[in-house]
């Protein structure tokens, strides 16, 4: 995610989900509070 050309649609789709990426992900592509919580679960 750390690429600016990279799509968030498009990384939703390889990984198999429709959630919002940015509600877990930062933009230097680290994890926020909900991805690492998910991560854990």
């Amino acid at each position: 995610m750390s690429d600016p050309k990279s799509s968030v649609k498009a990384m939703a789709e390889k990984l198999g989900t429709i959630t919002t990426l940015y509600m877990h992900v930062n933009g230097d592509g680290s994890f926020k509070a909900a991805g690492e919580a998910l991560l854990k679960s």
